[in-house]
């Protein structure tokens, strides 16, 4: 485990480098709005207004530190094991090592393809 999982690869052919520039620049955008820090609540235990105000003008808003490093590396363990575990194709009952797929035995709709 802890192998970067296998990504999709989207080819822009000659419009390549224009994109990736794109998205560097909608990056740097996106951390240059003030709508991020550390949770905090009013008195009564509401969450302060700002954090609000933020979210409803920008629509989203970073809450900082909230989750501890420990428990971001073991969520992402967890999620590198589920799309290491996933079926190998749409339809396939293993994974790409051979073993059976995660969820494959479920009457559910477990995993839905995109």
């Amino acid at each position: 485990m802890n192998k970067a999982p296998a990504t999709a690869w989207v080819d822009y052919g000659p419009d390549e480098p224009a994109m990736q520039a794109y998205f560097r620049e909608g990056e740097q955008r996106a951390l240059s709005l003030p709508n991020r820090g550390p949770v905090h609540f009013t008195k009564d235990g509401r969450l302060h207004p700002d954090i609000l105000a933020s979210f409803s003008h920008y629509g989203f808003y970073v809450l900082e530190g909230l989750i501890e490093l420990a428990e971001l590396k073991d969520i992402e363990t967890d999620v590198l094991d589920i799309l290491d575990r996933l079926p190998e194709k749409k339809g396939a009952l293993m994974d790409t090592q051979g073993r059976p797929a995660l969820a494959v035995d479920c009457t559910g709709p477990t995993l839905f393809w995109s």
